[in-house]
């Protein structure tokens, strides 16, 4: 018996199978096809029924605005054909009745494992940063997930920081992986999918380097700070893969310590706990946590 996780990314689907005793026992990826939301739901179908294992729940860890009480994707990230699809309802037409579904916003099913079983146990306030593809979030207040009223809470990355400079472009195009990415690749002339993140923060002792890197972490320590403002958290998680760096958070921390205020909204700024398998974690987490009224 195994609960079949799923985080729904850009370009791939990352799946996972996990034991009752919390392991990850198997997982793979496949790259998501571009045909209809059919085709969609027809590869998850497949996972299941191809599968070693016994799958008694499917959780979905998914872009967008997730509607958890209806299951609807009001807004299903860059998967537009499944903007307003109920996930749950669409996929159960595809399988065996007795199988429970469960989908998340892929943000909020990060603060949820970091609550439950992560660097967020004993914390009662406190929020998830994760820069990847785009800056996402997730927000606990008073142990309970804050969602928002259309479950669009923690779109961090639609903030606008540098109207004078950049206009109405968001934090998804100043602070997120692929920002720092981008500007990197762009200095060195090559192109943005030969670029890894721990080889641009190996580069630091190179003064172009150390500039981008410096710029970026500006606009990344700006969008802590206004969070700061607003809800006064205890603790700031960081996720994406760029938090695997351990220079990451001195950096931050450098970069938060030179803003005036910030000794007056202070938080412990940390990486998630969960690295390579976040998403998959994340999903199985939220899952659990729906058992446990977590989120």
């Amino acid at each position: 018996m195994a609960v079949l996780t799923v985080d729904v990314g850009q370009k791939y689907i990352r799946y996972g199978f996990f034991d009752r005793n919390d392991n990850l026992t198997g997982k793979g990826q496949y790259q998501i096809s571009n045909g209809s939301a059919n085709t969609f739901y027809e590869s998850l179908a497949k996972l299941v029924k191809e599968s070693d294992f016994e799958v008694t729940a499917i959780s979905i860890s998914f872009p967008g605005f997730i509607d958890v009480k209806r299951n609807i994707a009001i807004r299903a990230g860059s998967l537009r054909n499944l903007d307003g699809h109920n996930i749950v309802e669409d996929l159960h037409h595809y399988l065996n009745n007795d199988i429970e579904i469960f989908i998340e916003n892929n943000s909020n099913c990060a603060a949820i494992a970091e609550k439950l079983n992560g660097n967020a146990q004993d914390v009662h306030d406190f929020v998830v940063m994760t820069l990847g593809n785009g800056v996402g979030g997730a927000i606990f207040i008073n142990n309970t997930l804050l969602r928002g009223i259309g479950y669009s809470a923690g779109e961090f990355g639609m903030m606008i920081s540098d109207y004078s400079g950049h206009g109405y472009d968001s934090e998804h195009f100043l602070a997120s992986a692929k920002a720092l990415i981008a500007s990197y690749s762009e200095m060195r002339g090559i192109p943005n999918d030969l670029v890894e993140e721990f080889q641009i923060f190996s580069e630091l002792d190179d003064p172009q380097v150390k500039k981008i890197v410096d710029q970026w972490a500006t606009y990344v320590a700006i969008c802590i700070f206004n969070i700061a403002c607003t809800l006064n958290p205890q603790k700031f998680l960081i996720g994406g893969s760029v938090s695997q760096n351990s220079e990451l958070i001195p950096i931050l921390n450098n970069k938060l310590a030179g803003i005036p205020n910030w000794r007056d909204f202070q938080a412990e700024i940390e990486s998630c706990r969960f690295y390579d398998d976040a998403s998959l974690y994340g999903a199985y987490w939220a899952y659990m946590g729906s058992k446990k009224d977590v989120s």
